[in-house]
C-alpha cells in the first residue's frame, strides 16, 4: 500500500484550514503614512469620516483601515468598529445610508511610532452596499459602540499617502447639538467589491482532514 506523505497531509490542511481573502480593490484613498508628528484622528471621542467616489456604479462589501493605538493603556481598542456610509451633504457627512458594528480581523504590521503607538490593518465585510458612480459618500468609523465608548482611548484612525479633498470630518460624540467639523488628514482606507471570508471546511471535509491527520500520525508512530 503506497504511502501518504507527510508533506502532501499538512500541505493539505493547510489549504483547508488556512483564512481566504478576496480583495478587489474599487477604491483606494492610499496606504498608511503615519509620521512620530502625524498619525491620525482618535476615533472612540468622535466618529471620523472622510469622502470617497467610485468612478463606476459597483457594490461595496470589504472595508480595509490602518490604526494606531496605545497598547500600554487600559481600554484601546473596544473589540468592535462602528461603521456608517453617509451621503454627501455639501462637503460633509449627511443622511445614513448604511451602518453596523463588527468585529474586524485585526493584524498587527509591525509598525510602532513613539515607542507606544502600534499599528494593525484592519479588514471587515459589510452587507452588500451599491454604490453610484460619481456619487460623493462618506465612510464613518468609531472605535467601539457609539452608544456607549465615548471616552478618547489613544485609538486612532491612520492617516493616508493619498485621497482627495475635502479632508476627514468628525463628530463629538459627548457634545450635545454638535455638528460634523472638517480636520486636516486623509484616512488609509480602501474599499473591495469582494467580502473579506474565512473559508470554514463543511462537515465532510472536517472528516477527511481528521482521517489523514490521524493517517499521518500513524506513520510517524511507526
Amino acid at each position: 500500500m503506497k504511502e501518504v506523505k507527510a508533506s502532501t497531509v499538512l500541505w493539505a490542511a493547510a489549504l483547508l484550514l488556512a483564512p481566504v481573502i478576496h480583495a478587489g480593490v474599487i477604491y483606494n484613498n492610499g496606504a498608511p503614512a503615519a509620521t512620530d508628528n502625524n498619525f491620525g484622528n482618535e476615533m472612540t471621542h468622535w466618529i471620523e469620516a472622510d469622502n470617497f467616489s467610485l468612478a463606476a456604479t459597483d457594490t461595496i462589501r470589504g472595508v480595509e483601515f490602518w490604526e494606531l493605538n496605545r497598547e500600554d493603556l487600559p481600554g484601546d481598542y473596544n473589540g468592535s468598529i462602528d461603521w456608517f456610509i453617509y451621503s454627501d451633504n455639501s462637503g460633509s457627512p449627511g443622511t445614513v445610508l448604511a451602518s453596523g458594528n463588527v468585529a474586524p480581523t485585526r493584524t498587527a504590521t509591525g509598525v510602532v511610532l513613539q515607542s507606544v503607538f502600534t499599528e494593525f490593518d484592519m479588514k471587515f465585510s459589510i452587507p452588500d452596499f451599491v454604490a453610484t458612480g460619481g456619487t460623493t459618500y462618506w465612510l464613518g468609523l468609531h472605535n467601539g459602540s457609539t452608544a456607549t465608548d465615548t471616552t478618547n482611548e489613544q485609538f486612532f484612525w491612520e492617516v493616508g499617502n493619498a485621497g482627495v479633498p475635502p479632508a476627514n470630518h468628525d463628530f463629538p460624540l459627548d457634545t450635545p447639538g454638535a455638528t460634523w467639523s472638517e480636520s486636516f488628514n486623509e484616512f488609509a482606507f480602501n474599499l473591495s467589491n469582494t467580502a473579506f471570508v474565512t473559508a470554514t471546511p463543511e462537515p465532510g471535509t472536517i472528516l477527511l482532514l481528521g482521517c489523514g491527520l490521524a493517517a499521518f500520525a500513524i506513520r510517524r508512530k511507526r
